[in-house]
């Protein structure tokens, strides 16, 4: 009878724990979770992000049209005592077009071209024909999809190569934004920026080349290169010469490093072999240069497939054939 009553019991805790977790997994949404949900473009809308939109200093976000009204009414209860001002926003989220992607309503940052690079020849893509819309659809999901960094650097003489040499497509966005990604971490263990879930976010993504084919031969492990724009400068790249500098150097012809200009670049120094040349010219070489330098900074990226160490690189096809 004991064990009995012990099976009986053991059945109801069983039974109750199904019955609970067969709730949970089939439980209505709630608007939270329905509130980014889409099934096409046109569900989606462009709302101010928090309590101050554009037109307060502010920058948008994109729901689903459906609970415009819900949002505004939430940030109208939230927002009685903030006080915005009239300042007009610059963040890029104010120019961006809502899109459906993957199920979720984004904005997505205005394109500024999309070339494809073959045999050295650049072939800009026409935004007026649909296959150019569908290539920029394809461009981003593949984007949300990185979730695995390889080490990687590339100077600004190294790219040029890559798009003269490689088969590439490339985006340049009008505005350097912030793009969010399938790659985890330990939130409060990294500077890396994250989402409230731990994904990683791209900042200051301007520019990116998908490397359809490898001519170069490089071995390429990531050949997705993402540009982000620099924000930290370093001195170096702000030297100035003096009279006294250029005495020192002499009327010797050879190279003896590089300086930095705004307006051309990394350029040679000429001179003589002086003992105390870092203290005249910056940089020993012109890679050296661009890398403290450059506008854009690069990195190496790859979509790992889930439970697998394999690169899932379906994207080189869609992007190819797809994309047109």
């Amino acid at each position: 009878m004991r064990n009995k009553k012990l099976f009986y019991g053991i059945l109801v805790v069983v039974l109750v724990a199904g019955v609970s977790t067969f709730l949970y997994l089939n439980k209505p949404l709630s608007i939270a979770d329905n509130i980014y949900n889409c099934n096409e473009d046109n569900d989606c809308v462009s709302v101010k992000s928090g309590c101050c939109g554009c037109n307060g200093g502010g920058s948008n976000t994109a729901i689903n049209r459906k609970y415009i009204e819900y949002w505004y009414d939430k940030l109208s209860n939230e927002c009685r005592e903030i006080d915005c001002g009239d300042i007009m926003s610059n963040h890029w989220t104010c120019f961006a077009k809502p899109k459906c992607v993957d199920g979720k309503c984004q904005l997505l940052p205005t394109v500024e071209k999309i070339s494809m690079w073959q045999n050295g020849e650049e072939l800009i893509s026409d935004p007026r024909i649909s296959k150019h819309n569908l290539r920029v659809n394809i461009i981003m999901k593949t984007l949300h999809k990185l979730n695995l960094q390889a080490t990687c650097v590339f100077s600004e003489e190294d790219i040029q190569e890559i798009k003269q040499k490689d088969r590439v497509v490339e985006i340049i966005f009008k505005q350097a934004y912030d793009f969010p990604i399938r790659q985890w971490i330990e939130p409060y263990r990294s500077n890396a920026k994250s989402d409230e879930r731990g994904y990683r976010i791209l900042e200051n993504v301007k520019t990116v080349l998908f490397i359809l084919e490898d001519n170069l031969d490089e071995g390429l492990e990531a050949p997705i290169l993402v540009g982000t724009e620099r924000e930290d400068g370093d001195e170096r790249c702000s030297w100035e010469r003096t009279q006294e500098d250029m005495e020192k150097l002499g009327p010797c012809e050879g190279i003896v490093g590089y300086v930095f200009s705004e307006e051309h670049g990394c350029i040679a120094v000429s001179g003589c072999k002086y003992r105390h040349i870092e203290d005249i010219v910056p940089f020993n070489s012109k890679e050296e240069c661009e890398l403290a330098c450059g506008r854009i900074m690069w990195s190496c990226w790859a979509i790992q497939q889930e439970g697998s160490n394999e690169l899932d690189k379906s994207w080189i096809n869609e992007i190819r054939f797809k994309g047109g």
